[in-house]
């Protein structure tokens, strides 16, 4: 009887320990796919592929194109840029060939209503929430692209974009592993404030960083409580802000450097609204910089 029993111990043992093996054998193999690919920036430029990948969707068109490095590897750290108002892909455009040349793919796009570019809306239609909506079914899209290395995904805004790309961040299954963000306009509130109170109230059609808007974009903007998206970020924040920026105040990306709770300020001397010549290179080496340092 006791023969028995020790025979059976014995076999429970071996089965727990199975168990047991396998189930730390999953959660290792589960861990492994949910850490970032090391990534080494290539001693020399490579050679990519421009491809144009629109989002199709049932209500509207989001124009796009993926810059993909052609270096041997079948995934890369990819970049989502986000243009700011009224622009195009094309404002983004000297950035996301640089990533490639690089080996980091990117994807550019069009906001839709966001300006003169290929996307479907009206800028009377569009505002903050419109392109929030607009860059979460992009980086629903670009999350199925096979080209993208597992949790290897980033946001680059500038300006308005800047300001849509904090709000998406700071959603609780964004699942990105940096934010970067290029004199983004965190003066939106406080300049839709301006513009209702001299109105007496929100106006059907009012002018915003030189651009026409209607009521929709400033019942949006004042809606939108900017600085608890930034205490909601947990990720890597990298800020780059031209010191001499007349249409963004430097002081917005100092106080949202404190509000985010990982998050470095790098100002470009001499830099106003937007990046050119040198100043492109010097933020383009400071976003590489960031990008290796969160994935390795």
């Amino acid at each position: 009887m006791n023969l028995y029993y020790r025979k059976k111990e014995r076999l429970l043992s071996a089965v727990s320990l199975v168990l047991l093996t396998l189930f730390f054998g999953c959660a290792r193999q589960k861990a492994e796919v949910l850490r970032p690919e090391p990534f080494v920036l290539p001693e020399e430029t490579v050679p990519y592929t421009i491809q144009e990948m629109p989002v199709t969707l049932e209500d509207r068109y989001i124009y796009g194109k993926a810059y993909l490095p052609q270096d041997g590897n079948n995934t890369h750290p990819t970049v989502i840029l986000a243009h700011g108002m009224g622009g195009s892909l094309s404002q983004t455009e000297a950035f996301s060939m640089r990533f490639a040349e690089h080996g980091i793919a990117a994807y550019a796009f069009d906001f839709c209503g966001g300006g003169e570019n290929q996307s479907s809306g009206d800028m009377l239609a569009m505002s903050v929430r419109t392109e929030a909506d607009d860059l979460k079914e992009v980086i629903r899209f670009v999350k199925e692209q096979d080209f993208v290395s597992p949790v290897s995904l980033f946001l680059l805004g500038q300006s308005q974009g800047g300001y849509v790309c904090t709000m998406c961040a700071s959603e609780p299954d964004s699942d990105l592993a940096g934010l970067i963000l290029m004199y983004p306009a965190f003066n939106i509130n406080d300049l839709s404030n301006e513009i209702v109170s001299k109105a007496g109230g929100i106006p059907d059609t009012g002018v915003i960083f030189d651009q026409t808007v209607s009521h929709i974009y400033f019942e949006d903007a004042l809606a939108e409580n900017i600085p608890e998206d930034m205490k909601r970020i947990k990720l890597p924040v990298l800020i780059l802000h031209g010191s001499s920026d007349p249409v963004v105040p430097v002081e917005y990306s100092q106080q949202a450097s404190q509000l985010f709770p990982n998050a470095s300020l790098i100002l470009i001397r001499d830099a106003e609204h937007g990046f050119f010549g040198p100043q492109t290179d010097e933020a383009f080496s400071y976003c590489t910089d960031f990008i290796t340092t969160c994935l390795n």
